[in-house]
Order: C-alpha cells, then structure tokens, then sequence
C-alpha cells in the first residue's frame, strides 16, 4: 500500500507499507479511517505520489 498523511506530506512524499492477504483489508481499513489517500499496488510495483483522498 501506498500512502501518505496529508497533513504534513505532499502528495510525491509516498510511504509503503506491505501486507498479506489477510490483513490488506485491515490495513487500509486504518488508512482510510484517519483520512489518509491510499493507491494499492502489487508488489516492486511503485508510484510517483499519493494524491487526495476521494
């Protein structure tokens, strides 16, 4: 999963955090409760940035 915090990121500041199956949906479940944008990808499969959450 790629993220970042809005508040004090900008949107090419991309963190990545890695997660089985079985706890993805937790994880973005954590994300998303806190407002932070998420881009899901494979992985080795990277992003430029994270842009607003929708």
């Amino acid at each position: 999963m790629n993220w970042r915090n809005p508040r004090i990121h900008t949107v090419d500041r991309v963190k990545v955090w890695l997660a089985c199956d079985e706890h993805g949906e937790y994880l973005r479940d954590y994300l998303d409760t806190r407002g932070f944008p998420v881009v899901v990808t494979p992985l080795g499969v990277s992003v430029g940035s994270v842009g607003e959450k929708a």
